[in-house]
């Protein structure tokens, strides 16, 4: 008599458990990395903060009032980046798909919004020397 044996569907199964958590820990390692992309913008953004606020210790009061208010919409940067983290840490598993795609976006929003702030505040603190 044949002896059905159970290794197939124990083998398929393995196959199958090991898939699923792989996929979740893919995508803990996917929001993980949303999140560590978002931290790394907030600590570039603290970065230029500081060294902004360092440069404007020697500049006139024109300038400087120049300079706070490209301090004032780095914050505002700051801020958004701070509610994205929290939405990302947030997020379901479901929800994190579309997040991808949205943080992917705000952070080249934001590094554009940033290099037009920081072109702007040039151009200012030049203009005020001469």
């Amino acid at each position: 008599m044949k002896r059905n044996r159970p290794y197939p569907i124990i083998l398929i199964l393995s196959v199958l458990i090991a898939s699923c958590t792989t996929d979740n820990d893919q995508q803990k390692l996917s929001k993980e990395e949303l999140v560590e992309r978002l931290e790394k913008k907030q600590e570039d953004l603290e970065k230029d903060l500081q060294k902004l606020k360092k440069d404007s210790e020697d500049l006139s009061e024109d300038a400087r009032y120049q300079l706070s208010k490209a301090l004032d919409r780095i914050e505002d940067e700051r801020s958004k980046v701070k509610r994205q983290i929290r939405k990302v840490k947030r997020a379901s598993d479901k929800e994190l798909d579309n997040l991808k795609e949205e943080v992917d976006d705000f952070l080249e929003t934001s590094s554009k919004e940033m290099d037009e702030i920081f072109q702007k505040t040039k151009k200012a603190l030049k203009d005020l020397d001469q």
